[in-house]
């Protein structure tokens, strides 16, 4: 329960996830297991339907996106650098508005596995 500056008590999971990270973490000393909650927290982003539509369709062209670059690097036989330079390569002429490299796709893939929607979108 979160205590309200009035006295007022009323569940920590009503607050918005910015919110809890900061009581939490002025409260991580007094409580066991925190820590783990935070990351938790920090690691869950706000649901699909919360974004606009231009951010819909951004988050469902990098999903698309990795999701190609992953299928392109099982081929058998090639180094994985190799073929994750040839990709990116390919992204440079097939989106040339966008400013795709090697280091952009391993952080959107990163940000997919943590099932972070907010870094696939270009702030």
């Amino acid at each position: 329960m979160y205590r309200y500056g009035n006295g007022q008590l009323f569940p920590l999971k009503n607050l918005d996830t910015p919110l809890q990270l900061k009581y939490c973490q002025a409260r991580k000393a007094e409580l066991p297991g925190l820590a783990e909650f935070m990351e938790t927290l920090h690691k869950q982003g706000k649901p699909f339907d919360h974004y606009s539509e231009d951010e819909r369709e951004e988050i469902i062209f990098w999903k698309k996106l990795v999701d190609e670059w992953q299928s392109f690097r099982r081929k058998p036989g090639a180094k994985l650098d190799e073929l994750d330079e040839r990709f990116a390569e390919y992204c440079r002429m097939e989106y040339p508005d966008a400013s795709i490299s090697v280091k952009t796709l391993y952080r959107k893939w990163k940000f997919l596995k943590d099932n972070n929607l907010d870094g696939l979108i270009d702030k």
